[in-house]
């Protein structure tokens, strides 16, 4: 058996664990593998805010409906961001409700109000405070509760109607 002979397997195992490595970087890398190596769940906002939603059986408002309603202006479209973040920007018309205020300053917000109209609620990407709003809501006896998912996000993306400031 000659020199070359020899190495040609070690090479050719080497090659082999080059190749599988990485393979195994790159879809870890990509995500694919990352659940299964590190045996944590990766955190899906969306299919949290969709679970939420079927459990307390609020519904929820596609971007199409929510734009024909801010139209007719027949639903009161309620942001659950920060005093901050709605200055910054909000959709046009849209009542603040700060979630992280309501607690402690309800009555107060619940005020500003219309009764009897359709309350469409949001914020800003992937955020849970709209779906912990529209409950708080619907515990204060309002019926006609719904949130627009990603609301703010999508609403800028398609180019409707904000405002800036009170």
């Amino acid at each position: 058996m000659n020199q070359t002979q020899t190495w040609w397997p070690v090479i050719r195992g080497a090659g082999c664990i080059v190749i599988i490595s990485s393979l195994i970087g790159t879809a870890v890398n990509l995500g694919f593998l990352t659940d299964v190596l590190t045996g944590r769940k990766t955190f899906n906002p969306e299919k949290k805010i969709a679970r939420i939603l079927k459990e307390t059986g609020i519904g929820s408002v596609s971007l199409a409906d929510a734009k024909q309603s801010h139209d007719a202006g027949s639903a009161v479209f309620v942001d659950s961001r920060s005093e901050d973040e709605y200055r910054t920007g909000h959709i046009a018309g849209a009542v603040n409700i700060p979630w992280d205020r309501f607690e402690a300053r309800g009555p107060e917000y619940l005020g500003r109000l219309p009764a009897g109209r359709p309350i469409i609620a949001y914020c800003g990407g992937s955020c849970e405070t709209s779906t912990d709003l529209a409950q708080a809501l619907i515990q204060e006896n309002y019926v006609d509760v719904k949130v627009l998912l990603n609301g703010w996000q999508v609403w800028v993306e398609a180019s409707y109607p904000t405002e800036v400031g009170q």
